[in-house]
């Protein structure tokens, strides 16, 4: 993990390509979201949001530890609903797949399992715009 230093020119240095790498993929961030709006891409999100977080976990130490934290907690709890969300996804089409074949899972199984799903993936869903705007109102830190 990056760390303050003195004033030197290479601690400058190192200050500008975080910022710039730290840019680089808030940008791919946004983009995402842009892409996402409607539900459709969210694992693309998902992926752009973790992706930001471990550039900004890496260069932590050059900005102030508050701002970061609070940024960083925005995007862990986004992550959180896409994961919910992505899961969802995935379990419908175990629960599908479960359904067919030689021993078949009873359909009132099934039935209870996709409502159980569906009411997770609801959930998430519903919070899912509020925090993607915490996540870009947490602030531009780097800056």
């Amino acid at each position: 993990m990056a760390t303050r230093r003195g004033g030197s020119g290479t601690d400058q240095h190192a200050r500008e390509l975080a910022a710039e790498a730290v840019t680089r993929r808030f940008r791919r961030f946004s983009e995402g979201v842009h892409n996402a709006a409607g539900g459709a891409n969210l694992h693309a999100l998902r992926i752009a949001a973790k992706k930001l977080r471990y550039v900004c976990e890496f260069f932590a130490g050059f900005y102030p530890r508050k701002k970061v934290k609070r940024f960083l907690a925005a995007l862990a709890a986004l992550q959180d609903l896409l994961g919910a969300i992505n899961d969802a996804v995935i379990c419908r089409a175990l629960v599908g797949t479960a359904a067919e074949g030689a021993r078949p899972l009873d359909a009132h199984a099934c039935g209870l399992a996709l409502g159980w799903i569906a009411a997770g993936e609801a959930q998430a869903s519903r919070r899912l715009e509020e925090a993607i705007k915490a996540s870009i109102e947490a602030g531009v830190f780097w800056k």
